[in-house]
């Protein structure tokens, strides 16, 4: 597993949780979008990786 660093404290990011999210792409096609939440135990940013097409 990968372990992502915090841009503001460079703490570790846990995994918070995923959310799918729908893109339009060019000619109204959709495509589905798998991404990850991460949250800094440190300083509490939130941040999101764009995990997987799906």
């Amino acid at each position: 597993m990968t372990s992502h660093i915090c841009p503001r404290c460079q703490g570790i990011l846990a995994y918070r949780d995923s959310r799918v999210r729908i893109r339009r792409k060019e000619g109204g096609r959709k495509e589905r979008l798998m991404i990850r939440r991460f949250r800094c135990k440190n300083c509490h940013y939130s941040g999101s990786v764009v995990k997987t097409k799906i």
